[in-house]
């Protein structure tokens, strides 16, 4: 992981030459090794009161099947996967919380 500064992007390698995790300040633009995608608007916490998360269980679900689907595509096999979140720190949270469940019940990482 490397951060210098506030506002600085952060990469984090969570599978070797397959799977980072990033908290970028601007949407990428996809190069030809990268493929960049964000789940900030498409799985979001319904909250109760003031909270912010976590994600349920389906949501969860839902985010190991897209990664799975995604690290197996024959179109994908040899690109760099980026999950990348914005800079709303509740949804960095999220973000980071979901590739922290995918990497435990899907890559059996404790």
């Amino acid at each position: 992981m490397s951060r210098e500064g506030s506002g600085t992007p952060l990469l984090a390698e969570v599978i070797q030459d397959r799977l980072c995790f990033a908290i970028l300040y601007s949407r990428p633009k996809s190069a030809p090794h990268e493929h960049y995608f964000s789940i900030d608007n498409e799985l979001e916490y319904e909250n109760f009161y003031a909270d912010f998360g976590p994600l349920n269980l389906a949501m969860v679900y839902r985010y190991c099947c897209k990664i799975n689907k995604k690290l197996k595509s024959i179109t994908m096999l040899r690109k760099k996967i980026i999950h990348f979140t914005g800079s709303d720190q509740r949804k960095q949270a999220n973000a980071a919380f979901l590739v922290g469940c995918y990497m435990v019940s899907t890559e059996l990482v404790s």
